[in-house]
């Protein structure tokens, strides 16, 4: 249904109806709260109907299903922002850790007389600490970027709604360094609209690729020309080797 009406997503009435499914995605990732809805179906899926061929299957059938949404994400970046992006990156990646290391304490067996020491697998207690820290890493590790994430949109949020009381509350009542942070703040800003720029340029360059290999002719052809003609141009003027590391965008 969202697909018909793609063209009127900016418009109020759909806004009103759909939008608490796409808000928050790039436009051309309208639809990706559903493929997130469909990764969640599956692992329901994979727990009820793979239970009868065992744990190891289902946990290697989610590793691949997992790492596939993991590229898709990665390759997409649906969020409109590259923090949301992250966080999502990451999330799929801790469960991914988590369920590969939980696979050795699925496999592992106890030495006793029914094991079999070129088929059976034994993990000593050095081993399953290492792994009990692995998982606990990752997943603090993604709980703090969270906290983190989720602090810095509160301290936004105040800020918009009222600096003096943000100004008090954050910075010890010092407006110079309400200052230097807008400054910090618009710099990043600026940063991330470039980067989403880029995103949305490549995901244009991959559609004219598409369009040109299927041996069809974009009905504007000679002004894409002259616009790959202009990058190329572009390219071998900007330096990004040896001045890289020292810009700084103002």
């Amino acid at each position: 249904m969202m697909r018909k009406k793609e063209d009127l997503l900016t418009t109020e009435n759909v806004k009103q109806q759909f939008g608490f499914l796409y808000n928050g995605y790039k436009r051309h990732n309208y639809y990706w709260e559903i493929v997130i809805m469909y990764r969640k179906i599956m692992c329901i899926f994979i727990a009820v109907f793979l239970r009868p061929q065992g744990v190891i299957v289902q946990a290697l059938v989610l590793l691949i299903m997992l790492g596939i949404f993991l590229q898709a994400n990665n390759t997409s970046r649906p969020f409109k922002t590259r923090q949301l992006n992250d966080i999502e990156n990451m999330s799929v990646a801790t469960q991914i850790i988590t369920i590969y290391c939980g696979i050795f304490f699925i496999s592992a067996k106890e030495r006793d007389e029914n094991f079999i020491e070129n088929r059976d697998f034994y993990l000593g207690e050095s081993g399953k600490i290492m792994l009990v820290m692995v998982i606990a890493f990752c997943n603090s590790f993604f709980i703090l970027l969270w906290i983190m994430k989720f602090l810095d949109i509160s301290r936004e949020m105040i800020k918009r709604s009222s600096e003096k009381i943000y100004v008090y509350m954050f910075l010890c009542g010092r407006w110079d360094k309400l200052e230097k942070e807008t400054a910090r703040r618009a710099a990043v800003i600026k940063r991330e609209k470039i980067i989403a720029s880029i995103e949305d340029t490549i995901l244009y360059l991959k559609k004219m690729m598409e369009i040109y290999a299927n041996n069809s002719f974009y009905e504007d052809h000679d002004r894409f020309l002259r616009l790959l003609y202009h990058i190329e141009f572009e390219q071998n003027v900007i330096d990004l080797t040896e001045k890289r590391n020292n810009f700084y965008i103002q």
